[in-house]
């Protein structure tokens, strides 16, 4: 990535590295409540192993209802 070498200046980094962060704890948050936008069916479809906290396809979280799994 020859564009990577050529960032200059302070800002630009800072800037660059903020946006590393952001992505890096959306994609983590993603990936750790996945039972928000995906169910057990997508992950067996897609042939990846079925996580802990899959939902089970026609339940649905009632609006306002958020909790960390256990």
């Amino acid at each position: 990535m020859p564009e990577v070498v050529a960032v200059r200046g302070r800002r630009q980094t800072l800037n660059l590295l903020m946006l590393t962060l952001i992505i890096s704890v959306a994609s983590f948050a993603i990936g750790y409540r996945n039972d928000l936008f995906m169910t057990c069916e997508d992950f067996k479809v897609s042939s990846n192993d079925l996580p802990t906290n899959c939902r089970k396809g026609g339940t649905q979280y009632q609006h306002g209802t958020f909790a960390l799994p256990d």
